[in-house]
């Protein structure tokens, strides 16, 4: 059956949650400007909740409205709409798109990508095991990036995207025709997204082309076709590929369900939860700052010394790790480490518990910490063991940890509502 000419394509305006937002307020809205609801419900006070009501209607129009614009206005470039966007990015693009042109805008978009940026996307996918498993070589890539070596980081950050996706998918890569990106009342999953992206991603390019590109073609640049793709803008589109990747992971890991219709009160309650939230995860990062280790603790902190270390703090988490393995309290240790649905509590426990049964700890200290990002901190502890026969084995152990929410996405520290976790290469350096 042919498809239909001048089929409609579909609108993320028009997605579950952005519909129930529009729907409920622009129905208060229209009853508001009714002048026959006066005359129906002369109890009603309408003005005197008409300029409140005004400002949420306009601000729902504008934030419905801006993912359809940002893809309308960069389609075909690499760029696409994601959850982890900034929505002053997004703004600032479109106005310089619309204002100067689309190659001022693409340059602000590129450097959006950096240090800051890619801290934030490696704590999230350091705790997903598909994505972990391939953080050393992120992590090269990273470098590569930041030192602009931008012919080393773009074809090595293609080829492990393309891996990446065929393992979650179990069947097929992101660059193969029959791939399926697209998700659910999803921003990044959403037709307009991924998917277009992946259909650009892999044109043919047959010819030898040595004009510079500025989008990440696949097939050009990993068969020697295009010889001039190594540039800052083709490098931040594939970070930024990965990026929607991980959102689109978020939205066919965790579905959303189609819900009850909502009223305005709830409307208005989640949008104004939801931008509060994000009001203070800025104004966090931007007041973070490291703390000055020299005016808190004595170094080393001994064993003995523990309820010295302050409660709610990195180190507070490797204390209470060291002593529920010193005493061989397994299944209180799985929490400290695994946060996620992908991670099997019970048999990670398990295998803690197989390993580590015959280990005993002797004694171990503090001997630095580092706060080295808003959600991340590193202690290092010099422990001694005792295992398979083996008296007193030395060792220095550096443990990262992140801050995370429920969900495992990360927070700024001292954030309410999130928990330290330590990351559990720990326990290849313990063995």
């Amino acid at each position: 059956m042919k498809k239909k000419k001048n089929q409609k394509k579909s609108r993320i305006k028009d997605n579950p949650s952005s519909k129930q937002l529009l729907d409920s307020i622009e129905g208060v809205h229209q009853m508001m400007n009714n002048p026959l609801m006066k005359i129906v419900f002369p109890n009603l006070n309408f003005d005197q909740h008409k300029d409140e009501i005004e400002r949420f209607h306009k601000e729902a129009h504008e934030l419905t409205s801006l993912p359809d614009k940002f893809n309308d206005t960069f389609a075909d470039t690499g760029w696409f709409i994601t959850a982890s966007m900034n929505i002053d990015l997004i703004k600032n693009s479109l106005i310089l798109a619309h204002s100067k042109s689309i190659d001022e805008a693409e340059n602000i978009l590129a450097d959006s990508v950096n240090k800051e940026y890619l801290d934030l996307l490696f704590l999230k996918i350091q705790w997903r095991e598909v994505f972990d498993k391939r953080l050393r070589l992120f992590k090269l890539i990273k470098d590569d990036y930041l030192e602009e070596r931008y012919h080393a980081c773009i074809p090595l950050l293609l080829s492990i995207i393309d891996g990446l996706v065929d393992e979650l998918t179990r069947h097929v890569g992101i660059f193969s025709e029959n791939i399926d990106m697209t998700a659910f009342d999803s921003l990044a999953g959403h037709e307009t997204g991924l998917q277009s992206m992946a259909k650009i991603l892999r044109s043919t390019r047959k010819k030898v082309n040595v004009e510079p590109i500025t989008i990440p073609y696949r097939n050009g640049i990993l068969h020697g076709k295009e010889l001039a793709f190594d540039n800052k803008i083709v490098a931040a589109k594939c970070w930024h590929l990965l990026s929607a990747i991980v959102d689109w992971h978020n939205d066919i890991k965790n579905p959303k369900k189609r819900k009850e219709e909502k009223s305005l009160h709830e409307v208005l309650a989640e949008h104004q939860e939801h931008k509060k939230k994000m009001d203070d995860f800025e104004q966090r990062f931007e007041e973070y700052a490291p703390r000055d280790f020299n005016n808190i603790y004595d170094f080393p902190i001994l064993d003995i010394q523990v309820e010295t270390v302050l409660d709610n703090t990195p180190e507070k988490t490797v204390i209470i790790f060291l002593d529920h393995l010193k005493n061989h309290r397994f299944g209180l240790i799985t929490p400290l480490l695994f946060q996620f649905e992908e991670q099997r509590m019970k048999q990670q426990t398990s295998k803690i518990a197989k390993d580590f049964k015959n280990i005993q700890i002797n004694s171990y200290k503090i001997i630095i910490i580092e706060d080295t990002a808003p959600a991340m901190s590193k202690v290092v502890f010099d422990i001694v063991l005792s295992y398979s026969g083996q008296e007193n084995i030395a060792k220095q152990i550096t443990v990262y940890l992140s801050y995370l929410d429920c969900n495992g996405e990360a927070l700024v520290r001292n954030t309410p509502n999130g928990s330290w976790i330590i990351h559990p290469s720990v326990f290849m350096h313990l063995l």
